[in-house]
């Protein structure tokens, strides 16, 4: 259910949570520690793991189709976790982004 992302080979810091969903068992919550702006934040987002699959090209028309519908499914369910976490305080990749945006330390 929780695996510590620091005991895999590239080491990095932070954990990922299966989430799963119906159509698609490798979705996972990861929240990894990130700099911003000179002090530590965690992050958290959501990792469809469905970028290994991108070789479409080696399937026939339906299962490509199966495929990219897969990936618009993960894409939108992704999305709308990572909107149901910003209201709740939870520091997503959008809400780093919006705050470095409005830094005063950017020019």
């Amino acid at each position: 259910m929780c695996q510590d992302l620091s005991k895999l080979k590239w080491g990095l810091r932070g954990f990922e949570f299966r989430l799963g969903s119906t159509a698609h068992p490798h979705l996972k919550l990861r929240i990894q520690p990130m700099d911003l702006h000179d002090r530590e934040v965690w992050v958290f987002s959501v990792d469809t793991h469905d970028r290994f699959l991108q070789a479409t090209h080696d399937l026939d028309p339906v299962e490509a189709q199966k495929f990219r519908d897969l990936v618009d499914q993960n894409r939108q369910l992704k999305h709308q976790i990572e909107e149901t976490l910003s209201p709740g305080g939870f520091l997503t990749p959008k809400g780093v982004l919006r705050l470095d945006l409005t830094s005063s330390s950017n020019p």
